[in-house]
């Protein structure tokens, strides 16, 4: 059974909506604008599966979810062009279908992008206190 697919336009977060600009099976770019209509900017999303399960004494099928706020930075991001938000969604798409490709081969490996070094430079002050 395939799963209910993500609303196209959504209103939330005091009166603030989103409209669904670009999706494919894996990732979505919503327009975000305020309660007024001012554009605020884009929404790229990796699109969650939560299967059918049974809660609160209700059936729900299977379906599509929009990140929730502790999943921001990892699959979902804010930025303020539409080019932006086609890369970073594109690279969800990308992922997740590493990971499909991985779990048809039998791997339960996640490939992980490369990981960026990090400069890290003492706070001011710190060094002189031995912190």
């Amino acid at each position: 059974m395939s799963p209910e697919p993500l609303t196209t336009e959504i209103t939330q977060n005091g009166g603030h909506h989103y409209r669904q600009v670009w999706r494919d099976n894996y990732a979505a770019i919503y327009e975000q604008r305020n309660a007024f209509g001012a554009f605020i900017g884009y929404e790229a999303i990796a699109i969650k599966i939560r299967p059918a399960c049974h809660a609160f004494g209700k059936d729900y099928p299977p379906r599509e979810l929009y990140p929730c706020n502790e999943d921001w930075g990892k699959f979902a991001v804010s930025v303020s062009d539409l080019d932006r938000a086609k890369d970073a969604a594109e690279d969800y798409s990308r992922r997740a279908k590493q990971r499909e490709k991985a779990r048809q081969n039998g791997s339960n490996a996640s490939p992980r992008p490369p990981q960026r070094a990090i400069s890290r430079k003492p706070l001011l002050g710190h060094a002189e206190q031995g912190n």
